[in-house]
């Protein structure tokens, strides 16, 4: 995953794992192991909780954008692709998926790792 902004990004491994209840619970950690952002997405996909966010991130505003973004990214379906809903636009590129955020200019890459032979790692 790689959040995108003009003059920073933040990437790394994003990890989902399902819990018992059905919650997803999420940590992007980056090349070194430091967790950048972990969050958790209700069953239904339609709430994301930010439980931690490193320092540089963790101001109100920024959360406040993340928070709405990351719902919107996870609760969309195919007939969303393409379309511009509140100054969003989620699109495929290839393995990828890229949900832009125009009004603060920040663009979110999800990219399913692969692995010896090309396949998915579960």
């Amino acid at each position: 995953m790689n959040i995108g902004v003009k003059d920073a990004d933040v990437s790394g491994i994003l990890i989902m794992k399902c819990d018992s209840t059905g919650v997803i619970k999420c940590a992007l950690m980056n090349e070194f192991g430091i967790s950048a952002l972990n969050f958790s997405i209700s069953e239904d996909r339609r709430k994301v909780e930010l439980v931690n966010v490193i320092s540089f991130l963790d101001k109100w505003y920024i959360r406040k954008v993340l928070k709405s973004d990351l719902e919107y990214l996870f609760s969309a379906t195919e007939d969303d692709l393409e379309k511009e809903n509140h100054n969003r636009v989620i699109k495929r590129a290839d393995e990828s998926v890229i949900l832009e955020n125009k009004k603060y200019s920040i663009i979110y890459t999800l990219e399913q790792l692969k692995g010896k032979n090309d396949e998915a790692d579960q």
